[in-house]
């Protein structure tokens, strides 16, 4: 059977791909995240562990605590925009070490540390070092 296709015109048989036909692009939130590190956040394993991190780290951000870190906008005293020295909201746990590049520690506490979003943002663009953040994350919260 043969049809009339839609990209080029012409008649082809029923089931052939025409090279004018657009090739969709996937839609990935990151460029660097593969479809087995999407398939790993959204599973059980890793909520469990984001909590436990979460827990380990008092929930509040290890940066704001540490306070070397200020974030941008802040003032010299250091504080949260909030008005807090510790920001307790918009926690994410980051793996210091990315997924991609090592699966093997996606569940690792030690390449896990809790991080308010805008200092996320600073570790993921290499603002903060990777060496700083899992000295941070080995360190007992202390106030």
């Amino acid at each position: 059977m043969k049809v009339t296709c839609l990209y080029c015109g012409k008649i082809h048989e029923k089931g052939y791909v025409c090279p004018k036909k657009p090739v969709r692009k996937s839609k990935s939130r990151t460029k660097d995240r593969s479809d087995k590190a999407v398939r790993f956040r959204s599973g059980g394993d890793w909520s469990k562990t984001a909590r436990a991190v979460k827990g380990r780290d008092m929930y509040m951000c290890r940066v704001c605590l540490d306070g070397k870190y200020p974030l941008k906008g802040e003032g010299v005293s250091g504080t949260a925009p909030t008005g807090e020295r510790i920001n307790f909201v918009d926690l994410e746990v980051h793996h210091i070490e990315k997924i991609s590049d090592r699966y093997d520690l996606r569940l690792c506490e030690d390449n896990l540390i809790t991080l308010c979003r805008e200092h996320h943002r600073m570790a993921e663009h290499g603002e903060i070092p990777k060496k700083y953040l899992r000295e941070l994350a080995k360190k007992e919260v202390n106030f």
